[in-house]
């Protein structure tokens, strides 16, 4: 199951789904007030909804035991779930991601929020400022492929989803240690990402019990789509390593 980040839908997660199909169920979601999904009514508590959700949409799939693998606040969701319910997790890939938003310092939630957040307030698109968003988190050289799907998820965002979501984002806490992931765990990176840097992703790496640590080069903060092959070639081999462990429901 592929989870996607704040400014995507699973849409982004295509170079996966056609890869992966090939030898697994691959699936990948819309998180709720993103794509085809329905908005949250009321507050919206991080940890607790999007767990919830997800464990909703796993059962009505018939997955009794997933692989997760999660991309910047997908990573977090993964997370979440894994901790409220880690009988369901098979294994975990966090790419590009945090144990919480405030891991990346409090500079970097205040300029995210201002940049992303301020704007909409007042009165700006999210098509309007898709592109200086993009050009924050891909890599430069990134392939228009990339460039032309992170557009596209990032115009068509639901302003009042999206504020909700990134604010529920920003005040979500570590919801556990990473210290006590039992589960196999892969920890992704592009080199070049500037919303979570390398320096985030070993700092898990070390903290989760025999986790493994790839390092995508010329990769930004989206490196599934930046590098495609290498980000599948690098979750190919983990995944054969682990792959007899997911289930169905019976």
């Amino acid at each position: 199951m592929f989870l996607h980040g704040l400014g995507s839908t699973k849409e982004n997660w295509s170079p996966q789904l056609i890869h992966f199909g090939q030898t697994h169920r691959a699936m990948a979601w819309d998180a709720p007030g993103y794509g085809e999904s329905e908005d949250h009514e009321g507050e919206l508590v991080f940890a607790r909804d999007f767990a919830g959700d997800l464990l909703a949409t796993l059962d009505d799939l018939g997955a009794r035991r997933v692989h997760l693998v999660g991309l910047s606040m997908g990573g977090m969701i993964a997370q979440c779930f894994y901790f409220a319910h880690p009988q369901r997790v098979a294994s975990l890939v966090l790419a590009d991601t945090f144990p919480s938003f405030r891991a990346l310092g409090d500079d970097a939630v205040k300029g995210f929020l201002s940049a992303r957040i301020e704007p909409l307030g007042e009165g700006a698109t999210p098509a309007e400022l898709a592109p200086s968003s993009a050009a924050s988190l891909l890599a430069p050289g990134a392939p228009e492929t990339a460039l032309t799907l992170l557009l596209e998820s990032l115009s068509n965002l639901r302003t009042d989803s999206y504020v909700k979501t990134a604010r529920a984002l920003a005040l979500q806490d570590a919801v556990g240690e990473l210290e006590d992931i039992a589960v196999p765990t892969l920890v992704v990176s592009g080199e070049l990402d500037r919303l979570t840097p390398v320096s985030i992703a070993r700092k898990m790496a070390q903290r989760i019990p025999g986790a493994q640590l790839v390092l995508i080069p010329g990769a930004g903060h989206i490196s599934n789509l930046e590098r495609p092959e290498r980000f599948n070639e690098a979750v190919s081999a983990f995944l054969s390593l682990h792959s007899g462990v997911a289930t169905e429901l019976g």
